[in-house]
């Protein structure tokens, strides 16, 4: 019996090290990347600002309801997310054409100038910190922890109807979305420019 509890405690233990190991990793990456933010870019943005700019500017003329739906968040932090990115120069806001009640957002130049930012920053980090890995490592990695969420998600009641659970790394092919239909707005905005590009729909 000591040698099974043994056991089980070991095995506990290497399923707790794996949850907080990944916990240890985004949270730091976030933290790197709000670091890398300040330094490099605009020093007043933070990431769940820079999650809004990148829904602005996937999602088809969004609205403040799109915003506060896909941010998880009430209408009036919504709002009051807006407000600042508005103040700041990064987001428009204009009337609706059918409803003048409807206010749709868009992104300024300058707020097109951070998210290009970004996507430069993102890409040396990745560049920097998985230099030498191979991607088929890489790839087993993100299938194992895949498989993991979407047991996670079952255990569910509710399957996600536009979870974006990437965050602020948009993935083009999602385990979540493949096994749990829902419509992504990173997904069907990247399709719409891919379709746009190539002169035809994918």
């Amino acid at each position: 019996m000591q040698v099974r509890n043994g056991y089980r405690r070991t095995w506990l233990e290497a399923a707790n090290d794996l949850v907080g190991s990944t916990q240890i990793f985004a949270s730091t990456m976030d933290a790197l990347i709000q670091g890398r933010l300040a330094e490099d870019g605009d020093p007043l943005l933070t990431l769940g600002q820079l999650k809004l700019l990148q829904i602005v500017d996937l999602v088809e003329a969004p609205t403040l309801s799109d915003v506060a739906r896909l941010l998880d968040v009430s209408p009036a932090a919504a709002s009051k997310a807006v407000d600042r990115l508005v103040g700041r120069d990064l987001l428009h806001r204009t009337a609706a054409e059918a409803d003048r009640r409807a206010l749709h957002l868009s992104l300024t130049d300058e707020g097109k100038r951070v998210l290009e930012d970004y996507a430069e920053l993102k890409k040396g980090m990745f560049q920097e910190l998985f230099e030498g890995h191979l991607k088929s490592e890489l790839r087993d990695i993100a299938n194992f922890l895949d498989r993991l969420s979407v047991q996670l998600v079952a255990w569910s009641k509710d399957p996600p109807e536009k979870c974006m659970r990437c965050g602020i790394y948009f993935r083009r092919k999602c385990v979540l979305r493949e096994r749990y239909p829902h419509a992504c707005p990173y997904h069907s905005s990247w399709r719409r420019a891919n379709a746009s590009e190539v002169g035809g729909p994918m």
